[in-house]
């Protein structure tokens, strides 16, 4: 009798400390979720423009393409340079340049992240009800 209660018992002892073990486990591994989470928040806070620093480079990127543009050089570093980089550019500015040299495959690319730009849909759905009020 008194062996079965103490084997009873170290079976429950084992239980017990195998679930807290395991619910410890559980947590530590939420807690590493939480800490990794934080940290990449962290990360991608900081690798957000401020707005001074976003509004220069947009206007740097914008520059370079359009120099690149009237130089009538590298048309596809430009498209490439759309593909990786096209947020930051003046799409305006760059529709110029690029109708300016006519360059059908620059124009193509940058219709394409208009698409993608807000004010961009904005600015047509402008125009698209000033046609329509005509």
């Amino acid at each position: 009798g008194s062996a079965d209660a103490s084997m009873a018992a170290s079976t429950l002892d084992d239980n017990m400390s195998l679930s807290m073990a395991s619910g410890s486990i559980g947590t530590t591994k939420t807690t590493a979720i939480e800490r990794e989470k934080r940290n990449l928040r962290e990360v991608i806070e900081e690798m957000e423009l401020d707005a001074e620093t976003r509004i220069e480079t947009c206007r740097l990127a914008t520059f370079y393409f359009t120099r690149k543009c009237a130089l009538r050089k590298g048309e596809e570093h430009l498209a490439t340079l759309i593909d990786t980089h096209g947020s930051y550019l003046d799409l305006h500015q760059c529709l110029v340049a690029a109708g300016k040299v006519h360059s059908k495959l620059l124009i193509e690319k940058l219709l394409q992240v208009a698409k993608n730009d807000s004010r961009h849909r904005e600015s047509m759905k402008h125009l698209k009800n000033a046609d329509e009020n005509k």
